[in-house]
């Protein structure tokens, strides 16, 4: 609702003062949080033809690559070739789009062009690792990484050769290089966050959640409002290390954060429900995932909201989400999820089995 409301508000700025690329911008920007990048896409355009400085063409091309246009990108940046000639981030931009119209030889030429430019600057050198990684299957981006990051001093590449190798479940890998990083980089290195962040997540993929506490501890000190941090650290104390009591704090420190998509807001308080819960906290459990499913329906929140509703002995109710997260799972191929939902609704289908068949003689009917 509140999202509606801001985009007819915005929408009626763009009518009244169609001049103003800001207000172009703002309303591009509802657009990609709202999952619309062809609509994100033409308002930029707007932006950047009332106003076409380097920041709003880097913007506005990137989102042509996102609503598949990578023709019209390309043709916009090469109106303006001096800028992929002398800044690595918009070399690995312009290589992006020679992927997307089937240009991967060229594309692979402007990456390592891009790269050299980046020397010796570790924050650049992750823009364009992470760009490249956008486009390229995680065979061909470790074979570009791994010659190049024993002999990048900055730390910068062996960061982004790690996180292909967790996106393509080479954990024990990943972990190894992470931990190597971690040890070597100053204090103040502005890789520290990231490492930190990605080795949790690698002990956390490993089950190793003893090690993972730790490690988002650490991360937070650095930066103490890292909310995808503070999020996963609420959801290990309470779910794997079962100490709901000492994620509650976190889980509600999360959830009074601005948030910056409908999807990250479902998650925070999918994690405090899932907390509360689990703290034996059944009421505020219920309030807060009814409030995460209303902002965007999930399988998790739905299961984790059928939980609640079972332990409260609303089968009818339970039984309704739990459909519905059965089908969400089924509609987006989530065998996990599937296998979730097959455990809750065994544990469903014995109450409703036990509610059926009533009191047993000599006992007391619940009030």
């Amino acid at each position: 609702g509140r999202h509606d409301a801001l985009e007819q508000l915005l929408t009626e700025s763009v009518a009244l003062l169609p001049q103003v690329p800001d207000w172009h911008r703002l309303l591009a920007d509802l657009h990609r949080l709202r999952s619309r990048p062809a609509e994100a896409a033409a308002e930029l355009g707007k932006a950047y033809r009332l106003a076409s400085g380097p920041e709003t063409l880097f913007v506005y091309a990137a989102a042509l690559l996102d609503a598949k246009d990578a023709a019209t990108a390309l043709a916009e940046l090469d109106k303006q070739p001096q800028l992929a000639q002398k800044t690595p981030s918009f070399a690995a931009l312009r290589a992006r789009t020679l992927v997307g119209v089937g240009k991967g030889i060229e594309a692979t030429r402007e990456f390592t062009r891009a790269y050299e430019m980046a020397a010796g600057q570790p924050l650049q050198i992750l823009d364009v690792t992470q760009q490249l990684r956008t486009v390229m299957p995680p065979a061909d981006a470790m074979a570009f990484l791994e010659p190049r990051a024993a002999a990048d001093a900055t730390g910068a590449t062996a960061l982004a050769l790690a996180e292909v190798h967790l996106t393509d479940n080479k954990l024990d890998r990943a972990v190894v290089q992470l931990e190597a990083l971690r040890d070597k980089l100053p204090s103040d290195s502005p890789l520290t966050v990231s490492t930190l962040w990605l080795l949790a997540t690698g002990y956390g993929q490993q089950r190793l959640f003893n090690k993972a506490e730790p490690v988002y501890r650490a991360l937070l000190k650095v930066k103490p409002d890292h909310i995808p941090a503070l999020n996963n650290l609420a959801y290990i104390l309470a779910e794997e290390l079962h100490r709901p009591e000492d994620a509650l704090a976190v889980a509600e420190k999360v959830a009074t954060a601005v948030q910056p998509s409908d999807m990250a807001r479902a998650n925070v308080l999918d994690t405090l429900g899932r907390v509360q819960f689990l703290a034996g906290k059944l009421p505020e459990a219920e309030n807060t995932l009814m409030q995460s499913t209303k902002v965007r329906s999930m399988v998790v929140n739905e299961m984790h909201l059928a939980e609640v509703l079972l332990a409260r002995l609303r089968l009818p109710e339970a039984r309704e989400r739990l459909n519905r997260a059965r089908e969400l799972a089924r509609a987006q191929n989530d065998t996990e999820g599937l296998k979730q939902v097959a455990t809750i609704n065994a544990a469903l289908l014995r109450a409703e089995a036990s509610a059926a068949a009533g009191p047993r003689p000599g006992s007391l009917a619940p009030p």
